[in-house]
């Protein structure tokens, strides 16, 4: 929605209001939260939970690789979890997301070592 507006009333408006953004046409309205327009906002929590989910699982990895007890895995969650995570990589790769290529391939990484760890402990028994 664009409209026309007058110079005081315009500077009122950014003083006051986060959701309108001004150009040399007049007003549009935009979304806002916390003052961030919510494509700033989304990519923001986006990638704060690729950061929070992908490092949730380093301690796990390095527990398994130092202990190389994989009894409490689960081989079956893992095996879906690791291509559940590499359809993930594949779907941030065809839409060209940063947020999501890193996350998951730091996560299939992770995950893939834990799986490698409990099928190599399975040959052994």
């Amino acid at each position: 929605m664009r409209f026309n507006i007058n110079h005081k009333f315009k500077d009122f408006l950014i003083k006051t209001s986060p959701i309108l953004f001004f150009n040399e046409k007049g007003a549009t309205f935009v979304y806002a939260v916390f003052g961030f327009m919510i494509s700033q906002f989304t990519t923001w929590v986006g990638s704060l939970a690729a950061i929070l989910t992908t490092v949730s699982f380093l301690p796990q990895v390095y527990k398994t690789w130092k202990s190389g007890d994989t009894s409490g895995i689960s081989l079956l969650m893992y095996s879906l979890f690791v291509t559940g995570i590499l359809f993930w990589l594949i779907y941030g790769i065809l839409l060209n997301e940063l947020p999501i290529i890193l996350a998951n391939s730091v996560t299939l990484v992770s995950s893939g070592i834990i799986l490698i760890l409990k099928i190599k402990s399975m040959f052994k028994k």
